[in-house]
């Protein structure tokens, strides 16, 4: 029987420890709006009234020990002057960076609460952590300072700029580094107690791990101890292959690692498992989406087996829930974590976890 609430356990694992039982996080933004018959229009992500309804009823139906506010990347990039695409069944997208033909910086607009759909979500928070900020952790992610400097810029035109122009190059990271604190201090304003800092374009799938360490990394760090300095919760999300940057990683000061953490949680777990929490690693695509409900469960369960002994793990989707992610595979996502107390055992059945 679960003994703690939502907030405690989570908060458990986040500092390495052993809660009741396994916490667990089915990470749902844009898939929160099928629960009340709506798409991603830009008339709906702007309208926090709306957002916040959606999550929820998401989370009454699903369960979990968070919520999830917002709908993840680029809102700092629209906030400073980028073109948008509204997906109806997925986050907004950069159509036109802003500098991508005219390279000056002082073109880019202010980060404030008046930018793009900031206000939305950080009102969206506020009634998210009114509502349930008592018992249950109030997330929400802010863009990662290389990920917003290459999506006002192009990553090829970044890569162009760091060679023949180092100083417009720090220039540009110092600028996106600033208004993803100042987006993160308006969020947490607003209630918010767990920023997600989504810094995609860090994976080793895309830069070297000595870029990482000499370019993005210092960046990084410099928003977490801000949000440290307001005493929240930064949790570093960085997607695909990650494993020559781990031990990196858990040197940042994030309280937990997220991502789909290739090339395998087990792995992870045994080389930083003692020095930060890992948030994972289930396959959104073809575990949550393709996969059946006993696929979910499968999946689950050796996530938990890998890495969940010991404390310091919490089970989640390695990424964002997609749209038409079938419920039943959520549903059994979050179940299949409410079987497993501590200390965790395993029986040779599956179908004989410990309750």
């Amino acid at each position: 029987m679960s003994t703690m609430s939502s907030l405690e356990r989570v908060a458990t694992a986040l500092q390495l420890k052993e809660p009741d039982r396994v916490p667990v996080i089915p990470v749902i933004m844009i898939r929160a709006l099928k629960e009340v018959g709506l798409k991603g229009t830009k008339e709906t992500l702007h309208d926090p009234q709306v957002m916040a309804q959606a999550k929820i009823e998401a989370y009454k139906k699903f369960g979990g020990d968070a919520l999830v506010a917002g709908t993840g990347l680029n809102v700092e990039a629209e906030a400073m002057g980028c073109q948008m695409e509204y997906l109806d069944e997925g986050i907004p997208v950069v159509a036109e960076r802003l500098l991508e033909r005219n390279p000056s910086l002082d073109q880019l607009g202010e980060l404030d609460i008046k930018s793009g759909r900031v206000s939305a979500v950080a009102e969206e928070v506020s009634i998210l952590s009114k509502e349930y900020g008592n018992t249950a952790v109030v997330g929400v992610p802010v863009s990662g300072p290389f990920t917003t400097a290459m999506e006002l810029r192009g990553l090829e035109n970044g890569f162009s700029d760091l060679q023949d122009n180092p100083q417009y190059f720090k220039q540009l990271m110092d600028k996106a580094t600033d208004a993803v604190i100042r987006y993160a201090d308006i969020l947490i304003d607003h209630g918010a107690l767990g920023l997600i800092i989504l810094d995609p374009l860090s994976s080793c799938d895309v830069i070297s791990p000595a870029f990482y360490r000499s370019t993005v990394m210092p960046s990084q760090v410099k928003v977490i101890n801000h949000i440290k300095g307001r005493e929240r919760v930064p949790v570093i999300h960085i997607c695909a292959y990650t494993e020559p940057i781990w031990k990196d990683i858990a040197t940042l000061g994030a309280f937990a690692f997220h991502g789909d953490i290739l090339p395998g949680i087990k792995k992870c777990k045994e080389q930083i498992g003692s020095q930060i929490c890992l948030v994972g690693n289930i396959d959104p695509v073809n575990v949550l989406f393709f996969g059946s409900p006993s696929d979910v469960r499968d999946a689950a369960e050796e996530c938990i087996r890998q890495a969940a002994p010991g404390g310091g793990f919490v089970l989640a989707s390695g990424c964002d829930t997609g749209y038409d992610v079938p419920s039943e595979n959520i549903l059994v996502l979050v179940e299949t974590a409410h079987r497993f107390t501590y200390p965790i055992k395993f029986e040779r059945s599956k179908s004989h976890a410990t309750r």
